[in-house]
């Protein structure tokens, strides 16, 4: 955000990244003409390294830090506004309102109601906001207050699915988001935001480190290298 000129209107500092990773990451970011984002739940720097001599294309990996406890929607938030949960306000899942506990999914307030929950501007919207296009592809069941307050233009992937095999499932329903990635390289953006959750439900049922985790995970990155490798760029860049 700083590298493009984008000033957050809410005036909060903005977490930097460490000084030895902040250098690579500009040079990376000045040599780029779009930003693609993938953001896979429960992949931790632990299990990255456990599969990483699968990966041919990976040049720089770093560790940062995450929220903790490392629950979702605090970390995305984190991750999305620049800020930490004692910044952005959003600590777990839930919050007690009128004295009930209510899951932050099944808030139903305006945009604006919401601004008061999550206190600091998603990025992603501030970029979009200076005409900067952002894309975000998220699933059906994302469709609620804490998404679309973080991601714009939002493109819903359907989590529909028949059968009771948790593994094909999570490949089924992420290789629609894939296609749905795709279908967007010759779009004109600039900050492609897909969310992947399922690594997340494996690693939950499995185990962090089974091989059902780094199966999927191996899995991801396959997909994510056939994108590096045929993504075109924009038809004036070419």
């Amino acid at each position: 955000a700083d590298f493009y000129s984008i000033q957050p209107k809410d005036g909060i500092k903005r977490f930097n990244l460490e000084q030895k990773i902040n250098k690579l990451f500009l040079k990376e970011l000045k040599a780029s003409k779009r930003i693609v984002i993938f953001q896979i739940d429960a992949l931790g720097f632990d299990l990255l390294t456990k599969i990483k001599g699968k990966i041919s294309f990976f040049k720089n990996i770093y560790e940062i830090d995450s929220t903790f406890p490392t629950y979702t929607l605090p970390a995305f938030a984190s991750f999305l506004t620049g800020t930490p949960p004692c910044v952005h306000g959003l600590v777990s899942g839930t919050f007690k309102i009128d004295n009930k506990v209510k899951w932050i999914g099944d808030l139903s307030c305006s945009e604006e109601e919401f601004k008061k929950i999550i206190l600091s501007n998603s990025l992603l919207w501030d970029f979009e906001r200076k005409n900067k296009k952002v894309f975000s592809i998220l699933y059906d069941v994302n469709n609620e207050i804490y998404s679309r307050s973080l991601y714009p233009n939002p493109i819903y992937v359907s989590t529909k699915f028949s059968g009771n095999d948790p593994i094909k499932e999570a490949i089924t329903i992420e290789k629609r988001v894939f296609k749905k990635i795709f279908d967007l390289a010759k779009t004109d953006f600039f900050i492609l935001a897909a969310y992947f959750a399922y690594l997340d439900g494996i690693s939950g049922k499995y185990g962090k480190f089974s091989k059902q985790a780094k199966n999927h995970s191996t899995f991801l990155f396959a997909e994510i290298e056939k994108i590096i490798r045929k993504f075109p760029c924009p038809l004036d860049m070419c």
